[in-house]
């Protein structure tokens, strides 16, 4: 069971976390109602030793002022 947050009018937003790799398979109900059956297949992801970030933003930053950083995880 998912738990969906409403975000505007009509409109919900949830998410999951994948705890095996290969294929899974999703039946959205409504009211009991069946929706959508969708299926996505997990893969490995990125390997956190490979990752490095670079960037202004990870050096200095000034309040109230947007700032940017890359994160590269090839």
């Amino acid at each position: 069971m998912l738990n969906l947050t409403p975000e505007s009018d009509g409109v919900f937003v949830g998410g999951w976390t994948a705890q095996k790799l290969g294929e899974t398979k999703f039946s959205i109900f409504f009211d009991g109602v069946l929706v959508k059956e969708a299926k996505t297949i997990v893969s490995e992801g990125q390997d956190a030793s490979k990752c490095r970030a670079v960037g202004e933003g990870l050096e200095r930053a000034i309040v109230g002022e947007r700032t940017k950083f890359r994160i590269d995880t090839q």
